[in-house]
């Protein structure tokens, strides 16, 4: 039998395998899933805010080693922030964390993120109606 290569660096393997802030959050005040309509992927991100700052977040992703490290990795880089920052979240920024996708996974980053903009929009609905 041949071995190939991995298409993954070891910061994908490392989030895919052993991702962060995996599981539901019983107490969050935003919620969304996105589907990716390339792979059909999907993520659902579980957000807690309070004071304009996510205090804490989980995700659960169905999907390939390249989705699940980028949920993983947002949730990483969003947890503590202000929503405002976490809004802010590209494509770029989470390549440069995982350190690389191929380019035909590249979709994969996108999928957190738009999970967790409509997350933020369904807690500030819910805030509003408070």
């Amino acid at each position: 039998m041949k071995y190939t290569q991995s298409p993954y660096t070891k910061q994908v393997l490392k989030h895919s395998q052993h991702p962060k802030n995996w599981g539901m959050l019983k107490d969050a005040n935003g919620t969304a899933t996105s589907v990716d309509q390339v792979c059909f992927d999907q993520t659902t991100i579980y957000v807690k805010i309070k004071d304009d700052k996510i205090n804490d977040i989980r995700f659960v992703t169905g999907g390939c080693p390249a989705s699940v490290a980028s949920s993983s990795v947002l949730s990483v880089m969003v947890k503590g922030k202000p929503i405002t920052k976490a809004l802010n979240i590209t494509q770029k920024d989470i390549m440069k964390e995982l350190k690389a996708l191929p380019e035909y996974k590249l979709h994969c980053a996108n999928l957190p993120i738009k999970a967790l903009k409509e997350a933020i929009e369904d807690y500030k609905k819910k805030s509003k109606t408070k």
